[in-house]
C-alpha cells in the first residue's frame, strides 16, 4: 500500500471526539487524527511489515501515523540509535506501549535500553523501561528469575514516590513477572502485599490500581 493512500486511509477515519477525549485527560492532539487502535492494527495487517514505509510514516509527524509505524516496523531493522530518537517522539502510553511491545520487545538491544531507561527521570522513559519488563516477563522464556528479582526490588522500592505512569507501568510488569512461574508468583506476592493499592491521579480525579496475579497453569485458583 503506497504511503500517500495510508495517510489518506488514517485521514477518513479520523474521530474528533477520540481527540477532544484525548486532549482532557493531558495528551497532546495538535497532530492527532483520533483513528482507533482497532482500525490502526487492521490498516498494519493489511500493510505487512515494511521498514522503509515505517520510516516514511514517522516523518510525516501525524500521531497516528506514528503509532502505526510501530506495527509496520521491522524491529531488526531498527538500530540502538533509531530507538533512542523514536523514544523522544513518545510523550504518552497510548505510543510508549506498542513502541515496547511491536519494536523494543524484538530488539536484540532490549536488556540494554532498559538498563539505560530504568532510572531516567523522564516519565515516559522510565515507563518504557518497565513496560519492556513487562515485555520481557511475557514473551522471553530464556531470561532467568534473578534478571525479575532485581526489578521486584526496585519497584517495592521506588513505586510509592514514581510518576503517574511510571507506576502504572510497574504494576503491568509486577502482573506479567507474577505469571512466570510459581518461584516468582510467591515473590511478587509479597512485593504486591507490601506496597498495597497504588493511586494513580488523572487530569480528571484519582484512580486506583491493584496488581492481580492470574492462577498459574497447573496450580490451583
Amino acid at each position: 500500500m503506497e504511503f500517500e493512500r495510508i495517510i489518506l486511509e488514517l485521514q477518513k477515519n479520523g474521530n474528533k471526539r477520540a481527540v477532544s477525549t484525548r486532549k482532557k485527560i493531558g495528551m497532546n492532539t495538535d497532530k492527532y487524527l483520533g483513528v482507533e487502535l482497532k482500525k490502526i492494527t487492521d490498516l498494519a495487517k493489511k500493510i505487512g511489515k515494511n521498514h522503509k514505509l515505517a520510516e516514511q510514516l514517522r516523518k510525516s509527524e501525524l500521531r497516528d501515523a506514528l503509532l502505526l509505524s510501530f506495527f509496520v516496523d521491522e524491529p531488526k531493522k531498527v538500530s540502538l540509535n533509531d530507538a533512542k530518537n523514536l523514544l523522544k517522539l513518545i510523550d504518552y502510553p497510548d505510543l510508549s506501549d506498542p513502541f515496547c511491545s511491536n519494536i523494543i520487545i524484538n530488539a536484540p538491544y532490549i536488556f540494554d535500553l532498559i538498563d539505560e531507561w530504568k532510572d531516567s527521570s523522564k516519565e515516559m522513559t522510565k515507563r518504557c523501561a518497565y513496560m519492556g519488563v513487562c515485555e520481557l516477563a511475557k514473551n522471553n522464556h530464556k531470561v532467568g528469575d534473578d534478571y525479575f528479582l532485581e526489578f521486584l526490588s526496585r519497584i517495592e522500592r521506588e513505586i510509592g514516590y514514581s510518576k503517574n505512569w511510571v507506576k502504572d507501568s510497574m504494576v503491568c510488569a509486577l502482573n506479567s513477572i507474577g505469571e512466570r512461574n510459581e518461584f516468582l508468583r510467591n515473590k511478587t506476592a509479597s512485593v504486591i502485599k507490601n506496597i498495597g493499592k497504588v493511586k494513580i491521579e488523572f487530569q480528571k480525579g484519582t484512580g486506583v490500581i491493584a496488581a492481580q496475579l492470574k492462577p498459574l497453569v497447573g496450580t490451583a485458583p
